[in-house]
């Protein structure tokens, strides 16, 4: 038998429950179930404030290091294309659209740029 585990939901998830509690509630207020004000005391909820980190990381120097290590020990050619967009996304801080987005024809090897 699993144990179950408590789950902490995110604070956007939390305040889409508080919307939907506040309906509710107001569709009982509507029916004349509840009083005025006990629903306004009901809906007196502050929202849960966002705490959420913003979308990715920082890659230590040591990181980058071994990452750029495993895709050159392999000799596949998707290890040295994975170990130039890697390098490319590290040094112009591209973002990760503009990087999946490349074509051949948008390097120029000769001075190494992009078009």
């Amino acid at each position: 038998m699993s144990t179950p585990t408590t789950h902490t939901p995110s604070s956007a998830t939390a305040n889409k429950h508080i919307a939907a509690l506040r309906g509710a509630l107001k569709a009982v207020w509507r029916l004349g179930v509840l009083a005025t004000d006990d629903y306004l005391r009901a809906i007196d909820l502050r929202p849960v404030p966002s705490s959420r980190l913003p979308a990715g990381r920082d890659v230590e120097h040591d990181g980058l290091t071994a990452l750029l290590a495993t895709c050159a020990a392999g000799d596949r050619p998707a290890g040295a294309r994975d170990g130039a967009i890697i390098a490319l996304a590290y040094l112009s801080g591209s973002p990760r659209a503009e990087l999946a987005g490349l074509h051949l024809a948008d390097v120029d090897l000769d001075p190494p740029q992009f078009v």
